[in-house]
């Protein structure tokens, strides 16, 4: 066992791996170019590898950090983000993402962009989310 992994075992609150780690990851937060974390993963990408993009969804700050909600309506806002495809070893870059999140604030969640799979963090529990915005009209599924 390496120490990624030994690092992963030790957080209990560590966000486990996406399903499919083959997949690109949508970033809307800390992990896009330009913030602090992206020093983190860049090395397993290349520029071109990185698309600026818009998605319709309903991005809220909680304590700082930003969250997507899983589940939200039509007042959805366009939120700028980053799909990310990793060239290289995928899996440690994953790693990096998730030691650096609470599995108590978010999830993994599979979605479509132009027609294409990608891994996103969103909300583990929209529900705990509509209680602390008081938002009872979300609804579901990410919209591009």
């Amino acid at each position: 066992m390496n120490e990624e992994e030994k690092k992963c075992l030790k957080n209990a609150d560590t966000l486990e791996l996406p399903d499919n780690i083959n997949l690109p990851f949508l970033t809307y937060g800390f992990f896009k170019p330009g913030q602090v974390a992206f020093t983190q993963i860049e090395n397993y990408t290349s520029k071109r590898n990185v698309t600026p993009v818009y998605i319709e969804a309903t991005l809220k700050d909680v304590n700082g950090m930003p969250v997507l909600i899983d589940e939200y309506d039509e007042g959805n806002e366009p939120v700028k983000g980053y799909i990310i495809e990793f060239l290289k070893n995928k899996k440690t870059p994953y790693r990096k993402i998730c030691n650096s999140k609470d599995s108590h604030l978010y999830s993994w969640k599979t979605t479509e962009y132009n027609g294409k799979e990608i891994n996103v963090l969103v909300s583990a529990d929209s529900e705990k989310m509509r209680e602390i915005f008081n938002d009872p009209d979300i609804s579901n599924s990410i919209k591009n």
